[in-house]
């Protein structure tokens, strides 16, 4: 799907860890000229490391998440009103893709905090086959708590992420995979939104 870029002011970034989302994604925003945000904010960055630590339940992480994805909203919104362009790295959608396929105490209140955020104009989904996220991910020089989270988890949990994240697009999206090198993802990209 073909969208002007004139009329695009708030995409989002979304994809599994290690696709190559935060890359695409600041790279995305310098080249439109774009405000670059992630969801958690920088500022929610000690919560985070500590609700992805062990002793917090998949709902408690669930709602940090939530709650950070409902702050950011507010801050799009204030921006988009001052005629600012935002490229956000994460957003529900993953809040929904990592907790809804291995937590069962989510429930239809919980889901429904994201009826009042903001919707992005477009979503572009980064995918990368399981063995190369792995990989990626242990090339960094810092592992996180999320990161050393996800790299416990099987291939089998890849696919069912993937899958919720398909089911909890609710806005056009498109779908890059980015297995190849930086340049031709945003080669890709590009044309899609040209």
């Amino acid at each position: 799907m073909k969208r002007s870029k004139k009329h695009i002011k708030f995409i989002v970034v979304e994809g599994l860890d290690g696709s190559g989302k935060s890359t695409i994604s600041k790279s995305l925003a310098a080249k439109t000229e774009s405000i670059y945000l992630t969801t958690p904010s920088k500022a929610d960055k000690r919560e985070r490391e500590l609700y992805d630590s062990k002793g917090f339940s998949c709902l408690d992480r669930f709602l940090f998440y939530a709650g950070c994805t409902v702050k950011t909203s507010d801050q799009i919104k204030e921006l988009i009103k001052c005629k600012k362009r935002v490229v956000l790295d994460r957003y529900f959608y993953s809040t929904l893709a990592y907790h809804l396929p291995f937590c069962k105490d989510i429930n239809e209140d919980h889901i429904n905090i994201f009826n009042t955020i903001i919707r992005p104009d477009l979503i572009i989904y980064v995918t990368a086959d399981y063995e190369i996220t792995v990989n990626r991910i242990k090339q960094r020089s810092l592992i996180e708590n999320n990161d050393k989270l996800y790299l416990a988890q099987s291939p089998e949990n890849h696919s069912l992420i993937h899958s919720q994240y398909l089911k909890s697009f609710d806005v056009p999206y498109l779908h890059v995979c980015n297995n190849g090198t930086l340049d031709d993802s945003l080669s890709k990209i590009e044309r899609l939104l040209c």
